[in-house]
């Protein structure tokens, strides 16, 4: 593995990308008692139209996060009960652009990373076990729709946003998670958890050739790139709607202020830092208008 250096921070990272492989950084951490083992996969709420074996398909909303679920379910039972058997503790994410595999432990890590690397890549579906998904996250849509702080967000999405699915929730609707198939299911985990479709983060007192080694007896290496994705037409430069207004039961009102920032030919990062602190000069707590708002009582210190 590749040793990188940044002395002034004092810290050593180190890195591989086998061939069809997952990228693979281990932040080596000496004397640490936990370790951290993130495994995440290029594919999440927003990737509902993609392009494999040279056919274009097109997913219901909440797939990417419905088929996190459901990789937790193995032949030989839940892969969160066989981390804990352990010692680890484990949970997932999906965003709208990832989804995420993680656990920490004190011991028996490499023990846990094989389970983690196994059930992601070993995918195991059912008729019975998904329609028990889609009620479980069937209760888990209902109770986001009365939440809100969720409402006003998606809401203000709504505002920016025309035709790009990241106005939607992750999550999906009742109706949408219902088309979802065992066979889909299997479809998007060919496409998208293609090893060379994804990344292994691992933090701790462990040993970067020990990791890069069990990657590759676990993992089998598959060809190919990664699918070709759609996001609909090209998004104005302009909101869809300058504001959106819903009645719910609060105890205060809830606001939300969003800036649709045209695409540009600047890194990511920096656009995404400037606008960090531009929204730190506009509105933090040391900004005229916080003062002002906070005096006559529209917002409190957690804005």
């Amino acid at each position: 593995m590749q040793k990188i250096v940044f002395d002034p921070i004092g810290e050593t990272l180190y890195s591989s990308h086998p061939d069809n492989g997952p990228q693979i950084f281990v932040s080596l951490r000496p004397g640490y008692a936990k370790a951290f083992a993130l495994f995440a996969v290029r594919y999440g709420g927003n990737d509902l139209q993609y392009q494999w074996d040279k056919k274009w398909k097109i997913l219901p909303a909440g797939t990417a996060h419905f088929l996190e679920h459901k990789l937790f379910d193995t032949k030989d039972g839940g892969a969160d009960q066989l981390l804990a058997t352990q010692g680890a503790l484990s949970n997932a994410f999906t965003t709208p652009f990832m989804t995420a595999y993680y656990f920490e432990c004190t011991e028996n890590f490499e023990q846990s990373l094989k389970i983690l690397l196994q059930f992601v890549s070993e995918p195991y579906f059912t008729k019975e076990n998904v329609a028990k998904e889609q009620g479980i996250i069937g209760q888990e849509i209902q109770m986001g729709a009365d939440n809100p702080e969720l409402r006003a967000y998606y809401n203000l999405l709504n505002c920016l946003y025309l035709s790009h699915p990241i106005k939607d929730r992750v999550i999906g609707t009742v109706e949408s998670i219902r088309e979802i198939t065992p066979e889909l299911l299997y479809d998007c985990h060919e496409a998208f958890y293609n090893p060379s479709n994804m990344v292994l983060c691992v933090a701790g007192d462990v040993s970067p050739d020990t990791v890069e080694k069990m990657v590759l007896e676990t993992l089998h290496p598959a060809g190919g790139k990664a699918p070709i994705r759609n996001y609909g037409p090209a998004e104005a430069p302009v909101s869809a709607s300058p504001r959106q207004e819903e009645t719910m039961e609060v105890s205060a009102p809830l606001f939300y202020i969003g800036w649709k920032q045209p695409l540009s030919e600047a890194d990511p990062l920096e656009e995404q830092l400037t606008g960090e602190l531009a929204c730190e000069l506009l509105f933090g707590s040391s900004s005229p208008l916080y003062a002002r708002l906070y005096a006559d009582g529209l917002i409190d210190h957690d804005f």
